[in-house]
């Protein structure tokens, strides 16, 4: 997925968003997570203040995760 800019509002609702998905995700899959990467602020189209975010996704890896790639 590309970076997007969303202004304020969007930017507090898919924060909301994505905790509520975290919660369920990481029941589904343990150490699985979304994350949301801030770039900062940045002029919309508009001339609006936005932010500019990319949604990662995030996976938690065990100690002995290492082990098993022989690394």
């Amino acid at each position: 997925m590309e970076p997007v800019i969303l202004d304020i509002k969007k930017k507090d609702i898919l924060n909301e968003i994505v905790d509520q998905i975290n919660t369920v995700l990481y029941t589904i899959i343990p150490g699985m997570s979304i994350e949301i990467k801030d770039y900062g602020k940045q002029a919309m189209d508009s001339g609006e203040e936005g932010w500019k975010v990319e949604l990662m996704s995030n996976r938690e890896r065990k100690k002995n995760d290492s082990d098993s790639y022989g690394i």
